[in-house]
């Protein structure tokens, strides 16, 4: 296992991930060195060695894992303790003494050379969602990623279900948007239907006017939507596909809309605020991931991939 310190090149209060690439056994996996960047200071970082996972298979199961450190309300790390699913998966107890002798959060992503870069985006957005909505290692992201992706439906409108994942439709249709501003939820017994609805962002799997998993091509079909003035105001907006045709080179596995998506989180410096006015990513807080910039750091790894 390798210590890399780096110093950043701006003052960003958020986890930047780097990749680095790593040949074991004839097939190429990319592991992820995970930087906890505060007021410009990249503190700690490590390149696990997957081969030492010697008796569990759960670095080969997941499109992505991650031992997470978890944060307290008010920003601060509880020492000592992480999480071992904060990926889409979890860490096998027996990979536990390995990745914790790191001491810091570690991110394990899958490079696939027979996919785009887009599905490597794909693969971090599980870390975001599961950190911020699922296990809840940082308080502070789940403060503003739960309206942000639409994970707070039961709140906000009074659903039995908090999120598009819960309905009952993993191959099939689970939502239709009859109008720009409303969704009839199809859950069992009977529809639920929902107008005026927000979707603001959307979510690693539902685009705000999508009706199904990974419906991320629909241009003709379009809603209202707060996601590109999310924490500016919140004023409505026309989305559909054709928003994120821009990043259509990293579409494969969704990573145009993910692009887009990634680009209207909160970010060190947006001044993006909640309604009562509070800012949301204020200095010295880990507040967002800020992968703005994930899809040409991917590129460039890409190419350097290709070159194995």
């Amino acid at each position: 296992m390798v210590h890399v310190e780096f110093k950043a090149r701006t003052p960003l209060c958020v986890h930047q991930e780097f990749v680095a690439l790593n040949k074991i056994g004839g097939v190429t996996h990319g592991v992820e060195m995970v930087v906890n960047l505060r007021l410009g200071i990249a503190t700690h970082s490590y390149w696990p060695n997957p081969k030492s996972f010697t008796n569990s298979d759960s670095w080969l199961l997941a499109d992505v894992l991650e031992y997470k450190q978890i944060y307290d309300e008010n920003n601060n790390k509880t020492e000592g303790s992480f999480t071992p699913c904060a990926g889409n998966g979890c860490f096998d107890d027996v990979d536990i003494p390995s990745i914790s002798a790191a001491g810091v959060s570690v991110r394990i992503g899958w490079l696939n050379y027979n996919r785009g870069p887009g599905c490597y985006m794909r693969s971090n957005g599980h870390c975001t969602k599961n950190a911020a909505a699922v296990t809840n290692a940082v308080p502070y992201w789940a403060k503003w990623f739960k309206t942000f992706a639409a994970f707070d439906l039961d709140s906000r409108y009074n659903l039995l279900f908090s999120k598009e994942y819960a309905l009952p439709c993993p191959f099939s249709i689970c939502l239709d948007h009859p109008t720009e501003t409303e969704a009839i939820f199809y859950t069992t017994p009977i529809a639920a239907t929902v107008d005026p609805i927000d979707f603001v962002c959307g979510n690693l799997d539902f685009p705000p006017n999508g009706v199904s998993q990974y419906d991320y091509e629909r241009f003709n079909e379009t809603v209202i939507s707060s996601c590109e003035n999310y924490g500016k105001g919140r004023t409505l907006k026309e989305v559909n596909a054709n928003l994120w045709q821009e990043f259509s080179d990293y579409s494969d596995c969704g990573g145009d809309f993910l692009v887009w998506w990634y680009n209207n989180m909160p970010w060190y410096g947006s001044d993006m605020r909640y309604d009562d006015g509070t800012i949301m990513c204020p200095p010295g807080h880990l507040c967002s991931i800020d992968e703005s910039h994930l899809h040409l750091l991917i590129e460039i790894n890409w190419k350097i991939f290709l070159r194995f």
